[in-house]
């Protein structure tokens, strides 16, 4: 028998338009295929959910959108130590009404958990990413369908606040050991490929 939340489905209040999304993810090339697997993923979302940007949308999931800031030399990443999950993560988080695309998702989401101001202009898709949030207060376990946008920043000056319990920039290696999932593994060896 389903539960309430699958019974939920609920649709989309934002200004995001699915259709720019879609094309977005269609001009994108991943790096391998692991990552090919989850643009699939991703786009099997956007064809099928009434709500992909909806927060509240637990079966299977929903679209966010976060940030890998790197500070102008590209050594040092910064990383949020996330309240709800308890791990070091990129900072980024859910599509709200106003969001016009992704890249307004992730600038917000920066400015709100680190003090950051990104340019919009600055944004590079840089990986796509479906992993497991386990299930916490009302919210059931789900997937996050997350898009990752690469930034460099020269401030270094940042303030944790949000759903950040703290905010620091790493060097890449040191936050490649802080990873606890393959997608953030994953993640970090594409980072190293960069400086390479």
């Amino acid at each position: 028998m389903p539960t309430s939340h699958e019974k939920e489905q609920p649709r989309d209040h934002s200004r995001l338009r699915k259709a720019a999304v879609v094309e977005m993810l269609h001009r994108y090339i991943p790096a391998q295929g692991e990552e090919m697997g989850h643009k699939n993923h991703i786009l099997s979302l956007l064809e099928s959910s009434p709500g992909p940007f909806a927060p509240q949308s637990f079966s299977p999931g929903h679209v966010t959108a976060s940030a890998l800031i790197f500070d102008d030399k590209a050594r040092h990443v910064l990383l949020i130590h996330h309240k709800g999950l308890k791990q070091w993560l990129q900072p980024g988080g859910h599509v709200d009404p106003e969001d016009g695309c992704l890249v307004d998702t992730v600038v917000r989401e920066v400015q709100e958990e680190v003090g950051l101001l990104l340019p919009k202009s600055a944004a590079q898709l840089f990986d796509v990413d479906v992993h497991e949030i386990p299930a916490v207060g009302d919210d059931p376990q789900h997937l996050h369908f997350d898009f990752r946008f690469l930034f460099r920043c020269k401030q270094s000056s940042v303030q944790a606040a949000s759903d950040a319990t703290d905010a620091r920039w790493f060097p890449l290696s040191e936050a490649a050991k802080l990873s606890r999932n393959e997608g953030m593994k994953r993640l970090f060896k594409k980072c190293a490929e960069l400086n390479t």
